[in-house]
């Protein structure tokens, strides 16, 4: 049935007492009927319709019982007269009362006492039901929050765990058990201070002083090994404010700690090559302020610590001259690095300082320049010891080509692969013998001596001096004394430098004396006379 019904109102057990007394009260029958007609209580009992007024001034009394504007049940009391005398029919008298003006007041006010009694009964029946509904609906919104919170405690990636003044655990989520590795029922139950190192015991205590905090400690998992949690810590209050545990957030940080960890050890090897390295690393910003050098750039450039030089001015602080930091700008420029850039700086007192550099444009990300950055180191003495064999192989040159003898080196194979300007005298350039097989210059009637010399040092590796013909130029051959010695690296044959002596003449006065005396040997031997020497 639906809530109009006024029998869902009030219990069919409390109508009738209520009903029987007013008719008892009135001297009246008296029936209650639903709003669809339905008797609800009547007394004395009735046949379930409701009376109808008679003719004669019989009349019916009847009063509606509207709960909030709507009628819900009617009262009706009678029938009765209101004048006139008791009718009588064959000696039987009239069952219809007669209610003077007074009594029908009276009757009407003790009925109205009823309706509003009812309505009352009513009205609170539909504030209780009321009050029963709209708890049920707390009661299902606080039950699907707390299944709502449970699932979201269940499901999020933070442990979370609650304890009571003994810091006994009350409360674990899954997470928190997944983080420590034990099962809801090892740790219900079990002191949350067992899970911590002794030393980190006392920090739970402060709970109960009623302090919340958020701190990191290492817990200790089932299977031994170390987390990092980050906690978030709050007391448990009862009614009063009293302090009855504590509940905390926990969050394991164990690889932001193991990252952080090995950030420090890299920063301090970082800084233990960078303090120690032996090149230079520096950084500039883009108004040329120095922003950081390392302490070997100090050393490099004579200042007691790098705090002496961070703040300067680069180009007028470091470099020797000014406009060659301008230089090295446009340089960068062009491609945004440069690699074994040579730059000329000076030391506190002047001194010139020549260095190789590698650096880079240092951009934001807005593409727009921060500063410059990069490694530098010392190649003065490098530079200056380029320069003294530049000049000590410019004077060698010097000798080397204005020496009568010609010298040449070739490869093991025969390929010549330098000779000195000297060899202008046989009607060569330089550019003519190099890379030539030394073999196509020798005499043919030489070539075999030629061949065993070459031989015998590549064996040996030992020198060795013959007399051979080379060939000039212009066809002709010339008498040479060469003398060969080898060329060892890490005892293996690199090349064999050679040394050509013009002996032409020599070997034309031998000639010339040889055939003198064969001249003169035929007339001695053919003359009678004796001759000898004294």
């Amino acid at each position: 049935m639906g809530p109009d019904r006024f029998a869902e109102l009030i219990g069919r057990d409390q109508l009738p007492p209520l009903v029987m007394a007013l008719s008892r009260l009135s001297g009246l029958p008296v029936c209650l009927f639903d709003a669809d007609g339905t008797v609800l209580a009547s007394f004395p009992e009735s046949d379930g319709t409701a009376p109808e007024p008679g003719g004669s001034g019989i009349h019916l009394l009847s009063l509606p019982v509207a709960i909030l504007g709507t009628s819900r049940a009617t009262l009706v009391l009678g029938p009765y007269r209101s004048t006139g005398r008791r009718r009588s029919g064959e000696g039987t008298p009239d069952p219809v009362p007669i209610l003077s003006r007074m009594r029908i007041e009276v009757v009407k006010a003790r009925a109205q006492t009823l309706v509003q009694l009812l309505i009352d009964m009513g009205l609170r029946t539909l504030e209780l039901r009321r009050e029963r509904e709209e708890r049920q609906r707390a009661e299902e919104a606080l039950r699907a929050r707390e299944q709502q919170y449970r699932g979201l405690v269940e499901q999020m990636n933070e442990g979370i765990l609650s304890g009571d003044r003994e810091t006994r655990i009350t409360f674990v989520n899954p997470k928190m058990q997944a983080i420590l590795g034990y099962t809801e029922e090892e740790l219900l139950g079990r002191p949350f201070y067992e899970l911590m190192d002794p030393d980190l015991r006392a920090r739970i205590k402060i709970r109960h002083t009623g302090v919340s905090e958020t701190y990191e400690t290492i817990l200790n998992r089932k299977d031994g090994r170390k987390v990092h949690m980050l906690i978030s810590a709050v007391p448990l209050r009862d009614e009063a404010g009293e302090v009855i545990g504590s509940s905390a957030v926990m969050s394991d940080i164990t690889e932001r700690k193991l990252a952080e960890m090995a950030l420090q050890e890299s920063e301090a090897k970082f800084r233990s090559v960078f303090e120690s390295m032996q090149d230079v690393f520096y950084r500039g910003d883009a108004q040329g302020i120095l922003t950081l050098i390392s302490p070997s750039g100090a050393r490099l450039l004579d200042y007691t610590s790098p705090e002496d030089l961070i703040g300067c001015d680069i180009a007028q602080t470091m470099y020797g001259d000014p406009m060659d930091r301008k230089l090295f700008l446009a340089a960068l420029q062009e491609r945004g690095y440069v690699r074994d850039y040579e730059v000329r700086l000076k030391r506190r007192d002047g001194t010139p300082v020549i260095v190789s550099t590698n650096s880079r444009l240092v951009r934001g990300e807005d593409g727009e320049i921060q500063g410059v950055e990069g490694v530098f180191f010392d190649i003065t003495e490098r530079k200056n010891a380029e320069e003294a064999l530049r000049q000590s192989e410019e004077r060698y040159r010097l000798i080397v080509d204005n020496v009568q003898d010609i010298i040449f080196t070739h490869l093991p194979d025969g390929t010549i692969s330098f000779v000195s300007g000297s060899v202008r005298h046989m009607g060569y350039g330089p550019g003519e013998i190099v890379g030539t097989s030394l073999f196509g210059y020798v005499h043919p009637d030489d070539m075999e001596i030629a061949r065993e010399a070459y031989i015998k040092t590549i064996t040996t590796l030992q020198g060795n001096a013959i007399e051979v013909r080379v060939r000039c130029k212009d066809g002709d051959y010339i008498w040479m004394d060469e003398k060969s010695d080898p060329v060892l690296k890490e005892g293996r044959l690199e090349q064999i430098t050679c040394v050509l002596r013009d002996i032409s003449k020599r070997k034309s006065t031998e000639d010339a004396l040889r055939k003198s005396e064969h001249r003169y040997s035929r007339i001695v031997n053919n003359i009678r006379d004796i001759i000898y020497s004294y």
